[in-house]
């Protein structure tokens, strides 16, 4: 047997977010004995079980110059192979899938996130990356889909819901989590990950992503100004990209609030060593539309660093409150503050819940699982 996986981004990608997903999809074919290409912007296929191909690499040109050479990369490797596992962001760009479905009718669809809403951003600064999220995840680009696949794979029913009222036929849609390797997130020694980053006995609580609108982390910063006011063993620590339009803001008010002793700022960093670092990772979120099933948080779940997120979307499927982690409500400094307070104080909670998200991850969200199940889907279409 031989699949194709692929997934479409207009730039060079990093192995984060679904990078390091589409790269645990195929390492995981790979393991099962399936010889597997992989089509994405990769810098190369060094040291990994797969073949890359990186449509990119004939020259960088336009988001819609890109386009067209993955679209025609992917229909050429697709007529060669027994199946076709497809990456898109979201329902909006289905037109790709129906091209692709036209060279291959085993193509099974995984979609990333939701569609965009344009008057869900409410409160906080309007800014120019909610227009244009909205415009190319928007509902509008639905109308020039024929939807045809195999099957449409959802990470949570949030999702298979959304799909269902484009009126996409329910048995087509399945929902099936996002997966990463467990082989690249075992649990790395904390006090070895600390002095790696020159850290102390303080007690940390982190965050890792971009500085955009809807990761909530000026939300964060006022927590943490209240958390330190009971707890002076404490440090927050943030691993950032260098993107995000609120950047400006959220240093602002570290200035403001006195913390910049407290808030330590690194770049890119090793994202399996810098979760064990911590006790706390926490990810704010103030609405779905965009980290709908975030990496970061099954990152968390594999290394066994308890999570305290926000209940949008589909985030509740992922986390049973108290037990597997933490939920408040968007928008609410006073509920986070809480929630980290809580999890700082109480040790038997926290143990709970870094042993049950740790044990989640093996159950669900390991790669390994997730490959079997997608390939039951293609057994079932055999039959």
């Amino acid at each position: 047997m031989k699949v194709l996986v692929s997934m479409y981004y207009f730039k060079p990608l990093s192995l984060e977010g679904g990078g390091t997903f589409m790269d645990s999809l195929a390492t995981s074919f790979c393991d099962a004995g399936i010889g597997t290409t992989l089509i994405a912007p990769l810098d190369s296929g060094a040291n990994k079980p797969y073949e890359v191909i990186n449509y990119l690499k004939s020259g960088l040109g336009g988001p819609f110059v890109n386009l067209r050479r993955y679209i025609r990369t992917v229909k050429k490797i697709a007529k060669e192979c027994d199946a076709v596992y497809i990456h898109q962001n979201n329902p909006a760009v289905s037109f790709i899938s129906d091209v692709v479905y036209t060279a291959n009718k085993n193509t099974f669809v995984i979609f990333g996130t939701p569609l965009q809403r344009f008057f869900i951003h409410r409160g906080g600064t309007f800014t120019k990356q909610h227009i244009s999220h909205w415009l190319v995840k928007n509902k509008m680009g639905t109308y020039f889909s024929s939807f045809k696949c195999r099957y449409y794979i959802v990470s949570t029913h949030f999702q298979k819901r959304e799909l269902l009222s484009l009126d996409i036929p329910e048995e087509k849609v399945v929902v099936i989590p996002f997966g990463i390797s467990p082989k690249y997130f075992e649990p790395h020694n904390k006090k070895k990950a600390r002095r790696e980053f020159g850290l102390k006995g303080d007690k940390i609580i982190s965050y890792l992503g971009h500085f955009s609108p809807v990761k909530g982390v000026p939300d964060l910063i006022m927590s943490f100004k209240n958390i330190v006011k009971k707890n002076d063993n404490v440090l927050l620590l943030i691993a950032r990209s260098g993107k995000g339009s609120e950047t400006k803001k959220v240093f602002k008010l570290i200035r403001e609030h006195d913390l910049n002793k407290k808030v330590i700022i690194l770049g890119k960093v090793d994202v399996r060593k810098f979760i064990s670092a911590s006790d706390v990772m926490v990810l704010p979120y103030t609405h779905s539309s965009i980290p709908h099933f975030p990496l970061v948080m099954m990152e968390s779940f594999a290394v066994g660093t308890p999570v305290i997120s926000t209940n949008v979307g589909g985030l509740s499927e992922m986390i049973v409150n108290n037990k597997t982690g933490m939920l408040v409500s968007p928008n609410r400094v006073d509920q986070l503050t809480g929630a980290i307070q809580k999890l700082l104080d109480d040790g038997n909670l926290y143990q709970t819940i870094s042993e049950n998200s740790r044990n989640e991850f093996l159950e669900k969200y390991n790669s390994d699982v997730v490959v079997r199940q997608y390939l039951k889907l293609y057994e079932k279409i055999k039959r």
